[in-house]
């Protein structure tokens, strides 16, 4: 959730998971079920939904992963879709989501933000800050944080290779100080076994 086109849900099937994306797109879900047909990923299935009233029972899946979809939700909704994905995840499983840092490069985030989008308060609206996590995740128990794609690392992967540019950009980015340098926040929490 959201499965957008599919690039995410098809690549975790094809590491061998049971993969269920969800969208409200039927247009989205359209070009996922397209792709997963031409890309062979029989483990990759798509299911028009809503994030905030997702087509499944209760403790359903063992993983719920949502990238790419928080930077379009103000911060006051985004409590609504981490407890339906809370509802649909089995007791000791795992909600993997991705959120855009507000403190991107240091300045980043705040021209992003209050220069070429023109929010006002855009940066508190739309990112989490580390203040935010402890109520977003209420009920759940946060694993890990990791920042994701430091600034300068795709032209250093240009210049020293990709692995190392990889390894040099998670190193950094699970360093507590650091972390929120990154372009973006992976949380993982854990539902609690009752």
């Amino acid at each position: 959730m959201p499965a957008g086109t599919g690039r995410l849900s098809i690549a975790l099937s094809q590491s061998g998971a049971t993969v269920v994306g969800t969208d409200i797109s039927l247009n989205m879900l359209g070009e996922a079920d397209a792709k997963a047909t031409k890309e062979g990923a029989d483990h990759a299935h798509f299911v028009h939904g809503s994030g905030v009233q997702l087509p499944f029972p209760d403790n359903t899946f063992d993983a719920v992963v949502c990238f790419k979809f928080f930077h379009l939700v103000p911060n006051e909704r985004k409590r609504a879709f981490i407890e339906e994905m809370t509802r649909v995840l089995k007791p000791g499983g795992s909600l993997i989501a991705e959120f855009n840092s507000p403190f991107y490069a240091g300045f980043m985030a705040a021209y992003r933000y209050y220069f070429r989008k023109k929010v006002p308060g855009g940066m508190r609206k739309k990112c989490l800050f580390p203040d935010q996590v402890a109520g977003l995740f209420k009920g759940l128990e946060v694993k890990r944080r990791c920042g994701v794609k430091l600034p300068g690392t795709g032209a250093l992967g240009a210049v020293a290779g990709q692995g190392f540019a990889q390894a040099l950009d998670l190193g950094f980015g699970r360093l507590p100080g650091l972390r929120y340098l990154a372009y973006a926040i992976i949380i993982e929490a854990r539902k609690p076994v009752t």
